[in-house]
């Protein structure tokens, strides 16, 4: 039972150290690949997030806006403590998700350079 009126936050890991990975499920190219975003895996990412939670809920129940807003909703199935770190960790934990096109970089190099992808016309190497 929701009140019909709320408010929602979001934040943003701008630089994130984890780091996912994109693998073949077939040879077939009409076969959709296995996406893992692998969301918050480093440590710091998910103590950042924690950390913004926090300032979240903060600002949320401060002057003016916390008199407007009232009582935050939590998620019952969460087994945490409301409002512990553990329970803020697995928040973000389960709504993690990118709100940008996720994108990588790809160094360009000689074919000889082991970390070089593509060459200076773009080519991939071994392709």
């Amino acid at each position: 039972n929701y009140p019909r009126h709320g408010a929602a936050f979001s934040l943003a890991l701008v630089r994130p150290r984890s780091r996912g990975r994109v693998l073949l499920s077939s040879s077939n190219p009409a076969v959709y690949p296995i996406i893992d975003p692998s969301y918050l895996d480093d440590e710091l990412d998910l103590r950042i997030a924690v950390e913004g939670l926090k300032f979240v809920r903060k600002v949320a129940s401060t002057g003016p806006l916390g008199e407007v807003l009232g009582e935050q909703l939590v998620d019952p199935s969460n087994p945490h403590p409301p409002g512990s770190d553990e329970c803020l960790a697995e928040h973000a934990r389960r709504s993690a998700l990118t709100v940008y096109h996720p994108v990588g970089t790809a160094r360009m190099g000689r074919a000889g350079d082991p970390a070089a992808v593509v060459g200076p016309r773009l080519q991939v190497h071994g392709v």
